[in-house]
């Protein structure tokens, strides 16, 4: 649920810059919200479910490099899809990217002080 208001609040965070900027928020942009959230939820999921702290470390690496392969690979399509638009999409897949690795971290320190 937090995920979610998360989600929420940098979604209009992130719309309100760009009609402040006048930069076209295009509904591929939307595309950004689901792939992280549904992955950060995915990872959510496995760290409550993994109870044995040694596959953790192993688990949380692969998620981790996983997580960054799928960015670079959506970031490399919609530049050969869409060239005209990679600058604002770029940006604004690195900040969501970035604001919920964050998030991710929050929920890995609470995870480890269990």
């Amino acid at each position: 649920m937090v995920l979610l208001g998360v989600a929420a609040l940098a979604l209009a965070a992130h719309y309100f810059i760009f009609h402040l900027l006048e930069i076209r928020f295009a509904k591929s942009l939307l595309l950004v919200y689901v792939v992280v959230v549904g992955v950060t939820a995915l990872f959510d999921h496995l760290l409550r479910k993994q109870k044995d702290p040694k596959r953790f470390v192993n688990l949380y690496m692969g998620y981790s490099g996983g997580k960054l392969m799928l960015s670079l690979f959506i970031l490399a399509a919609y530049a050969f899809i869409n060239s005209g638009y990679i600058l604002p999409f770029a940006i604004s897949y690195l900040v969501v990217y970035f604001l919920f690795t964050a998030f991710e971290i929050f929920q890995l320190l609470r995870h480890l002080k269990n």
